[in-house]
């Protein structure tokens, strides 16, 4: 049993680079759920007027925009954004989870870091 969570875009100031995405969760691999999870992708823009240009064309995983599906953000504790998000003002993200049937895990916090 799965399910998904796309947010919405959010910008970052100019001249800011995102970096590190990390989320807090519950209920990933339990004693109950050893087959729960969490997947994390992102797609990143470009600024134009205060607007997201066109997003990358697949969502991400830490290899960047490479149409490889199979590549997700799978540690919650902090993983380093490719440099393919270097200049790029909007990032949004897909939440992807994964359960048993009988338990599902739940994603309580998203942070998504730039400098």
């Amino acid at each position: 049993m799965s399910g998904y969570l796309e947010s919405s875009a959010y910008s970052i100031p100019a001249g800011g680079n995102l970096n590190i995405i990390e989320w807090t969760a519950s209920g990933v691999k339990t004693e109950e759920c050893p087959e729960c999870e969490i997947r994390v992708l992102i797609k990143t823009a470009l600024d134009i007027d205060d607007e997201p240009g066109d997003w990358t064309q697949t969502w991400s995983g830490p290899e960047g925009d490479d149409d490889d599906e199979n590549d997700y953000f799978a540690t919650s504790t902090g993983a380093l954004l490719n440099a393919d998000c270097n200049d790029m003002r909007w990032i949004k993200y897909r939440v992807e989870l994964s359960g048993n049937g009988s338990a599902t895990p739940s994603l309580e916090e998203m942070r998504i870091n730039y400098n």
